[in-house]
């Protein structure tokens, strides 16, 4: 029984990195990047990440509706994140989910753009609970102000009975 247990062990852990390789077999065919190409996208998104919501709408406003190429993309991608609101955030996710699909995208691009998408998915996910919670804290602060009066009138009823027959009988 235990050289069953580690005969299947071993079969599956050879099907697992024979589809692991095949998985990164198109990977090892692309060109790998320069450095200062990788360089060049990661400082692209450390500036736009030092910038405002309001100084990342003025440069919005100020991109045309032509074709992007897939660094227009990440730029743009890039730009919605900074907005700090949700609508910028979807757009981000939309924008950098066009820039993985593009085929001109390079491994290590690939990583931070994929990393970049699942931080803004992330944000999306927070803002939905975030929502979620206030709405569900609004609901509870009315019930506590709902309770709180009927104990005023209850504690009010109460202080009146006994008042009532505090007071002698009249004859």
């Amino acid at each position: 029984m235990k050289y069953l247990v580690i005969a299947l062990v071993l079969l599956s852990g050879v099907g697992c990195s024979s589809m692991q390789r095949d998985y990164y077999e198109n990977w090892e065919r692309e060109p790998v990047l320069s450095a200062e190409q990788r360089y060049y996208w990661l400082r692209i998104a450390d500036l736009y990440m030092e910038l405002t919501p309001t100084q990342a709408r003025q440069r919005l406003d100020a991109i045309g509706d032509e074709e992007k190429t897939t660094l227009q993309w990440y730029r743009y991608a890039l730009l919605n994140q900074q907005l700090n609101n949700r609508a910028g955030w979807i757009r981000a996710r939309d924008a950098f989910r066009y820039v993985i699909a593009s085929e001109s995208l390079s491994q290590e691009l690939y990583g931070l753009t994929k990393l970049l998408l699942k931080y803004n998915q992330s944000l999306i996910n927070w803002d939905a609970r975030y929502s979620k919670v206030k709405m569900e804290l609004k609901e509870s602060e009315g019930m506590q102000r709902v309770l709180e009066e009927k104990i005023q009138a209850i504690t009010n009823l109460e202080q009146n009975m006994s008042s009532r027959k505090e007071q002698p009988a009249e004859p």
